[in-house]
């Protein structure tokens, strides 16, 4: 997938979400990032009940730590993206 189908994708969630209020889009925003989450298991411990998957938590750990500091460097363009078309409508 190139960045321009990524932007693309990003354009049409931020459309559904504006003027939800930040409690709602907080809630969806979970709901997704648990899915993506969830679906990053180790297949030698598919079986295993959910508290018996050390691999697949260190991968979860690992991908919600690398993804939230994606995200923390993502801010300052967001933020100016926000500021700079409010009121420009």
């Amino acid at each position: 997938m190139t960045p321009n189908e990524m932007l693309d994708i990003s354009l049409r969630i931020q459309k559904i979400l504006h003027g939800l209020g930040p409690d709602i889009q907080s809630a969806i925003l979970g709901d997704l990032v648990s899915l993506w989450l969830a679906g990053h298991v180790f297949v030698e411990e598919i079986n295993n009940p959910p508290d018996q998957r050390p691999l697949t938590a260190a991968l979860r750990d690992e991908m919600l730590t690398n993804w939230t500091a994606y995200v923390r460097a993502l801010i300052p363009a967001s933020e100016r993206q926000i500021l700079d078309t409010k009121g420009r409508a």
